[in-house]
């Protein structure tokens, strides 16, 4: 778990700048970049497994596709409370 973890925060801005690059360049609608973020996530993942470290191929690929997620602001969502704030920020005002 913390092997794809750690992958994601690697190829999270990566994927990101990519992402931004082609939104703003193909004018994307919101559909279409999450479909983007996400493949380009698993592929960047499979890229990364297939030069960098040679192997572990599942790992990497679910990192590439957490950092696709977190790269459109989905994964993110996933650990906000109800008043919107994360549970980080609701430790610091108790």
């Amino acid at each position: 778990m913390q092997q794809i973890l750690i992958t994601a925060g690697i190829i999270a801005p990566i994927i990101s700048a990519i992402v931004n690059v082609v939104k703003t360049q193909f004018n994307l609608n919101g559909k279409q970049v999450s479909t983007l973020a996400l493949g380009l996530g698993i592929i960047v993942g499979l890229a990364y497994a297939a030069t960098i470290v040679h192997g572990d191929y599942a790992a990497y690929g679910w990192g590439g596709l957490i950092a696709g997620l977190s790269a459109i602001g989905y994964y993110e969502l996933a650990f906000k409370n109800k008043k919107g704030d994360t549970a980080d920020d609701t430790e610091k005002e108790n």
